[in-house]
């Protein structure tokens, strides 16, 4: 079954033309009550939930974070839909070898046959407990340091808690030391983060209004969400791309080429 944005029902040929039509689509597959769905999603959204609904919200995430969330807070939560995890990084790795042996080989080959040399253009690296060891702390210092760059350092600036939760096993969590994962109760992916890998990063106002990101989205419009209270010129932005009116998007959402930096705090 095929779904537009609304959730009507709709052909496949309907669907590609969607998919394909708004960079601020994005079509995903998945499973609700055995039937296969593929619906056009939102990348970006922006929504609301009452007053009395966040300080509900700010509550229980005190309470399972075990730390303080000031009523006139913005609340940034981030969702990583899976953690490193050691065995599945020696498969990965397994894998790897395996590639890099059948690539060499047949470049070998070539290179008896022919007088001009093919480079090999895949490299062998090694990998141990120790590498992986080194990466997960690296990861966490990382962002440790997002925590306290947003929450102390920028305070005159930013007035937020941030929090970090995730999708995979709960017993992964031991590999990531000094550091505290948010124990989901199963609030934030019935409310926010409901279509599985669509959204990974939710910034809450006090006053219940929200934005969910999806996709690679700058800093820096990350940053203007979080210094502003008023939202409205970027909703209007946003529904102007929607629109169609400005084929690369408006404001934030223009579409950009540039790229996205691997180390980033959102």
């Amino acid at each position: 079954m095929y779904l537009d944005e609304n959730s009507k029902e709709i052909s496949l040929k309907e669907f590609k033309k969607k998919c394909a039509s708004n960079q601020l689509y994005d079509c995903l597959t998945y499973t609700k009550d055995n039937v296969v769905l593929s619906q056009v999603l939102y990348t970006y959204q922006f929504g609301k939930i009452s007053p009395q609904e966040y300080d509900q919200l700010r509550k229980l995430l005190i309470k399972d974070a075990g730390i303080n969330i000031q009523p006139d807070q913005m609340i940034v939560i981030k969702k990583y839909d899976s953690l490193l995890s050691y065995e599945r990084e020696v498969e990965l790795h397994k894998k790897h070898v395996r590639d890099y042996k059948a690539i060499k080989a047949e470049t070998d080959s070539v290179n008896k046959i022919y007088p001009y040399k093919r480079k090999l253009l895949i490299k062998q690296h090694d990998w141990n407990k120790e590498i992986f060891d080194e990466i997960v702390s690296q990861w966490t210092k990382d962002v440790n340091s997002c925590i306290e760059k947003y929450e102390e350092k920028y305070e005159e600036k930013f007035n937020l808690k941030m929090l970090f939760f995730h999708m995979d096993k709960p017993s992964l969590e031991k590999e990531y030391k000094d550091f505290k994962w948010l124990k989901d109760r199963g609030v934030l992916s019935e409310i926010f983060f409901k279509y599985g890998k669509l959204h990974h990063t939710l910034i809450l106002k006090p006053d219940g209004e929200y934005f969910l990101a999806g996709g690679h989205f700058k800093t820096y419009y990350y940053k203007r969400l979080l210094r502003n209270k008023d939202w409205s010129k970027y909703k209007r932005d946003y529904q102007k791309s929607l629109s169609g009116d400005y084929p690369n998007g408006k404001g934030m959402f223009r579409f950009d080429y540039s790229n996205h930096p691997n180390q980033y705090c959102f």
